[in-house]
């Protein structure tokens, strides 16, 4: 929620695509969201979406490449819920479920975040949330989460 959003996903996204072996199969739609207050910290919207991948990286070489590109573009590892300039997260990773101190997959908290559930549901509808066995549709009908978010077509000024 820093800076340009469009370009920062662009430029993440590019970043992504020029790893030989990375293959960005799909794009969701993008989607500005409206930001949790914690701390009482007034936080600009955030701009959302998903890209589903083929990769022969493990999941943690995708994790430190991920992460290594967060660091380019000036990501600092500040508090938790802090504004940030990009925030790259592996969501699902096939239908392995794993868990160790670095990652866990699924990503937690995936059925609270609508603005996760909603770029999810553009590309994959039907997938079974591996922790769940529930489709990502109907994860999405019946989250909890009440923030505001809308498409980012939508939204004035954008790209």
């Amino acid at each position: 929620n820093l800076g340009d959003l469009y370009i920062n996903f662009i430029f993440a996204l590019e970043k992504i695509a020029a790893h030989d072996e990375i293959e960005i199969t799909r794009v969701s739609d993008l989607y500005k969201s409206e930001p949790m207050t914690i701390n009482d910290e007034k936080q600009s919207w955030y701009l959302n979406g998903v890209f589903e991948i083929q990769t022969t990286l493990s999941l943690h070489r995708l994790l430190y490449f991920l992460k290594a590109i967060e660091k380019q573009m000036g990501r600092n590892k500040a508090k938790k819920w802090a504004s940030r300039i990009m925030d790259l997260d592996i969501l699902f990773f096939g239908d392995v479920m794993y868990k160790d101190n670095e990652i866990k997959i699924p990503h937690e908290g995936i059925q609270d975040r609508r603005f996760v559930l909603k770029p999810l549901c553009d590309l994959i509808p039907n997938f079974h949330h591996p922790s769940f066995e529930i489709p990502i549709m109907e994860l999405l009908e019946n989250t909890t989460d009440t923030l505001a978010l809308k498409a980012y077509s939508d939204v004035e000024g954008t790209h």
